[in-house]
């Protein structure tokens, strides 16, 4: 699950979790209602594990009293085999005597998840488990989660609002937005099918322009775009247009013309960001990623071309 501050990602899992009441609706978990008009299951009955955004490991107990800590009606043997598959499972059997402050931050991370994994639940939730990482730390820590959940074979949401873990680790993807859900996918449509223009914006810079339909197209403030896909079939659209996906010429031939007024470089990239030449208005901006030895200047004027298959039209999520 991804979005925004505020767009109720944390608040669903709580809700799926059982730790707070939603006003209506009904929640199932595996085809099993375990909340609605009728009956609320205890979130100790529901079968779900949590892993909070800090870990919340027990600081006084050691590694394997942490994991062991919903195991507690086990039989001491199976409680104990438990423990040391899990260890294995993260990739931490040597480290089952250690105290938590003994551990890196993803290491606690790690025993965060063996613990939810424990009394093997039926479902996992994870409210954004990289958050306090560091960069380096939280791209390794996010590899090695995917590989857990995938030999754990646990049906787990994640809660993000990194694009680059949902990309990274999801086989769906659902993106909040103010509490509701706008689009759910897997990864690649959401990338390149975005429903609206804030799903669009949302996975990477993209060039949201107003359109209106004309024949065999669209018309936008850069120009005319020649488009054979579906048309929608309401006013309010717009159309993405990925940066990479823009091409920059000197040639004035076409009539999508623009002015650039600022290179930026990115190290493997310029980012070239342009003004339309039919308005000195700036909400009329696009941008364009070029080569890092492209030489292009500010001040020039070029035209811009992108192919039709790269342009998505997309509703007005306004």
């Amino acid at each position: 699950m991804v979005g925004e501050s505020g767009s109720g990602k944390s608040t669903l899992l709580r809700l799926i979790a059982g730790f707070e009441i939603p006003d209506s609706g009904e929640i199932h978990i595996d085809g099993t209602a375990v909340c609605g008009a009728r009956n609320f299951v205890a979130p100790e009955k529901r079968g779900v594990g949590m892993v909070f955004q800090d870990g919340a490991l027990f600081p006084h107990l050691t590694v394997r009293e942490n994991i062991a800590f919903g195991l507690h009606r086990w039989e001491r043997r199976s409680r104990n085999e438990r423990i040391d598959a899990l260890l294995e499972l993260v990739g931490l059997p040597e480290y089952g005597k250690r105290y938590p402050h003994q551990l890196s931050g993803g290491q606690q991370q790690r025993v965060a998840i063996a613990r939810a994994l424990a009394p093997e639940p039926a479902l996992l939730l994870l409210d954004e488990p990289f958050s306090s990482l560091d960069v380096i730390i939280k791209e390794q820590m996010r590899e090695e989660t995917r590989a857990i959940l995938r030999r754990s074979a646990a049906t787990s949401i994640l809660v993000t609002h990194d694009i680059g873990d949902s990309i990274a680790l999801a086989d769906r993807i659902a993106i909040l937005r103010d509490g509701l859900l706008q689009q759910i996918d897997i990864p690649r449509n959401v990338y390149n099918l975005p429903r609206n223009d804030y799903v669009a914006a949302l996975f990477g810079k993209t060039n949201i322009l107003k359109a209106t339909c004309a024949d065999g197209g669209f018309d936008t403030a850069f120009g005319f775009f020649p488009f054979d896909g579906v048309h929608p079939q309401t006013e309010s659209f717009r159309l993405a247009i990925k940066p990479q996906d823009i091409r920059l010429s000197s040639d004035l031939t076409n009539n999508r013309r623009a002015r650039i007024i600022r290179v930026i470089y990115r190290g493997s990239h310029k980012e070239v960001i342009l003004v339309s030449s039919q308005s000195t208005q700036r909400q009329h901006e696009l941008v364009a990623f070029v080569d890092a030895d492209s030489h292009l200047a500010e001040g020039a004027e070029v035209s811009v071309d992108v192919d039709v298959r790269d342009i998505r039209v997309v509703q007005d999520s306004a």
